[in-house]
């Protein structure tokens, strides 16, 4: 039984981080999880600030969809 709730609590954290990325246009996904993870905004992409837009969404829309906010 507690294997299938942490399962399905999995998936369905997963379907939330999707959906916050779908919220972020293609080009700049890859770089925004590349930048949460690495703590460094890769400047080569487009504008920092233009990233740190993008980022700031998704992390707002990340916490929204897993209740936080």
């Amino acid at each position: 039984m507690m294997r299938s709730e942490v399962v399905e609590e999995s998936i369905w954290k997963i379907k939330c981080i999707r959906d916050a990325l779908n919220t972020i246009p293609e080009e700049y996904r890859a770089n925004i999880i590349e930048s949460i993870y690495t703590g460094e905004m890769p400047r080569e992409i487009a504008h920092e600030n233009t990233l740190k837009r993008w980022r700031r969404k998704f992390i707002r829309e990340l916490a929204y969809n897993l209740n936080l906010i």
